[in-house]
C-alpha cells in the first residue's frame, strides 16, 4: 500500500513529487508516480525539443524545486552561459531540463516510477486501486491526478479527413515530429498564431519557406495570464465568486489565448523582413489536393495557398484530461463536476475522499495559472501542506 500515487508523471506530477518527499510528506518508498514514459518530463522534452523552444516563457522562480531560488543558484554554480533572458529572467530550456534532473536525481525521483496506461480508479476500504492496460493494480490512500492536456490536440475540421488521408503531410505538431524539410520547393504552411506556432516558425525557416496562417493579428504578452493572477492581487476577488460558471468565465477572459512573447515577436518581424516567413491573417475554409499532391488552401479572405506540408499548432480539445476511464470514476463515485465538465475541489484540491488533482483539473481552485508551472508550484505547496 501507497501513501500518494501521482498519475502523470510531468511537471505537474513531478513537482509535487519533489515538495512531497523534500518536505517529508511521504518518503520514497511510499510514492508511486505512474506514467506512460520511462522517464520524468518525457513529453515536456519531446515536445519543447520538437518545436525548437530556446527560452521558457516563465521567470526564474518557477521551476520544480521547492525552494524559490534553486534554479537560479544551479545556474550560477554551473557558470551556465546564457542562462536568463530579459527583465524577467526567463530561463534558458537546457539549463531547466538539467534543473530537473539535478532534483529528480538529489530525491532518487525515478525509484518511485512505474510504466503504464491508466485505465481505472476504484475506491474501496479507504483506500484507491489504480489499474493499468496491463492488468496491474496498485492501491494508495491519497491519489493525485496529474494528467495533461498536450495528448488532446485540437483539429480543425478540414483538417481532420486530410491527416486520415495524409498523415505524414498534414498533422498537428503534438502528435508527431516534423519529418526533414530541406528539400521542399514549395512552404511549410503553419496553422495557428500562438507561441507554440512562433516558436516552430523560427524553427522550420531555417529549412525551408514558411506560411503562418493565423486567425488574429500578432497578441502579444509576456504570460499566458497577467502576473496579478500569481498572487493575491487578482486571486482574491476569484475566491470570492463562488459561482463555478463564473469563475470558468473570469479563466477563460484572463487568458492571452494564441499570444507570444515580445522575444519571439521580434524574432518573426525578423524572419519576415528577411523573406523566410509570411504571415496571413485569416482564417482557412478548406484543402484541396491537385495532381502533383500539393495542397491548395483557401482562405477566406479569398487567398490561396500552396503548401508542401501543413503544420498544424492549434491548441488542445478543451475536455477533461483522461476523460476515457475518469469519466466512470466521477459517475461511480459522485465526484462533484460544474457545468464545463471539471472538478470542483476543496482548498486541498480534494475531489473526492483521499483524491487529489491538479493542472487543468485545478483550475476552477487555482485560477487562470494552474496549467503552468507557478500553478504547479502553489497546488504542491496546498498538498504538502496536508
Amino acid at each position: 500500500m501507497k501513501e500518494w500515487l501521482i498519475i502523470g508523471g510531468g511537471i505537474h506530477g513531478c513537482t509535487i513529487a519533489t515538495f512531497l518527499l523534500k518536505n517529508g510528506k511521504v518518503d520514497v518508498h511510499r510514492l508511486q508516480i505512474i506514467d506512460p514514459s520511462p522517464v520524468p518530463m518525457n513529453r515536456w522534452r519531446q515536445l519543447t525539443s520538437r518545436i525548437g523552444m530556446d527560452y521558457l516563457r516563465s521567470p526564474v522562480v518557477h521551476h520544480v524545486d521547492t525552494h524559490p531560488s534553486s534554479l537560479e543558484r544551479y545556474a550560477k554554480r554551473l557558470n551556465f552561459n546564457n542562462a536568463f533572458y530579459g527583465y524577467y529572467q526567463k530561463p534558458n530550456l537546457a539549463l531547466f531540463n538539467h534543473h530537473c534532473h539535478h532534483v529528480f536525481n538529489e530525491i532518487q525521483l525515478r525509484k518511485t516510477w512505474k510504466i503504464g496506461y491508466v485505465n481505472g480508479l476504484e475506491y474501496k476500504d479507504n483506500h484507491w486501486t489504480v489499474r493499468t492496460s496491463d492488468g496491474d493494480s496498485v492501491s494508495s490512500k491519497k491519489i493525485v491526478l496529474a494528467m495533461g492536456v498536450n495528448d488532446q490536440p485540437s483539429y480543425p475540421e478540414w483538417a481532420k479527413e486530410l491527416n486520415k488521408r495524409f498523415p505524414e503531410k498534414v498533422f498537428h505538431i503534438f502528435d508527431k515530429p516534423l519529418p526533414s524539410m530541406e528539400n521542399e520547393t514549395l512552404p511549410v504552411v503553419i496553422i495557428g498564431g500562438g507561441i507554440t506556432a512562433a516558436h516552430l516558425a523560427n524553427k522550420i525557416c531555417e529549412d525551408a519557406p514558411v506560411i503562418q496562417v493565423k486567425r488574429h493579428p500578432y497578441r502579444v504578452h509576456e504570460f499566458d495570464s497577467d502576473p496579478g493572477w500569481m498572487g493575491p492581487k487578482n486571486m482574491r476577488e476569484f475566491y470570492m465568486v463562488k459561482d463555478f460558471d463564473e469563475r470558468r468565465e473570469i479563466i477563460t477572459q484572463a487568458r492571452h489565448k494564441g499570444s507570444i512573447t515580445q522575444h519571439l515577436f521580434h524574432k518573426q518581424k525578423h524572419l519576415e523582413r528577411r523573406g523566410q516567413l509570411k504571415t496571413i491573417t485569416g482564417e482557412v475554409m478548406n484543402c484541396a489536393i491537385d495532381d502533383h499532391s500539393r495542397f491548395l488552401l483557401q482562405i477566406k479572405n479569398g487567398d490561396q495557398l500552396k503548401a508542401s506540408n501543413i503544420i498544424l499548432a492549434t491548441g488542445v480539445e478543451g475536455t477533461l484530461p483522461g476523460k476515457e476511464w475518469l469519466g466512470k470514476t466521477i459517475e461511480k463515485h459522485g465526484l462533484k463536476c460544474s457545468k464545463c465538465g471539471f472538478p470542483i475541489v476543496s482548498p486541498e484540491l480534494e475531489w473526492g475522499k483521499g483524491i487529489h488533482v491538479t493542472g487543468a483539473l485545478a483550475e476552477l481552485e487555482i485560477g487562470p495559472v494552474s496549467r503552468n508551472i507557478s500553478g504547479a508550484r502553489r497546488i504542491a505547496e496546498r498538498l504538502a501542506a496536508i
